[in-house]
């Protein structure tokens, strides 16, 4: 019983042989893709990671920023504090939008590592299975 892949491989010939041996490195390299895509999906946990500790950073720095801006209104507060408030109320509105939009063009974008490659070299498996 223990055999017969063998027995059946010496019937196909020559061409079955090179097919099956073909149809072999094609599945290791799909394992090797997927073991790769593996380790970009945990690279991209770390990164998320990175990023959370950045945007508590951020968090504190906003927030700096906005304790200045209330300085700056009470320093200005007998002469130009609706104008102070306008200026910064804008300029704050308007950097927030550009953020809110560059960050929905990243995450729209995002998609598995190396998924279509992966796709790709199991059907070319599974083909070459099923041609010899």
């Amino acid at each position: 019983m223990a055999d017969e892949p063998l027995a059946a491989a010496s019937h196909r010939g020559l061409l079955g042989s090179a097919s099956h041996l073909l149809a072999v490195l094609v599945s290791a390299a799909e394992t090797r893709v997927g073991i790769f895509a593996t380790e970009l999906q945990e690279e991209r946990v770390r990164l998320s990671r990175l990023l959370l500790v950045g945007g508590a950073a951020f968090f504190c720095l906003g927030l700096g920023v906005v304790l200045l801006s209330v300085f700056l209104v009470v320093l200005y507060w007998d002469s130009d504090r609706l104008a102070i408030l306008g200026l910064l109320s804008g300029l704050f509105l308007g950097f927030g939008v550009i953020n809110a939009i560059v960050l929905a063009v990243i995450v729209r974008g995002q998609k598995r590592p190396l998924q279509e490659t992966v796709e790709v070299l199991a059907k070319d498996r599974q083909s070459m299975e099923q041609g010899s």
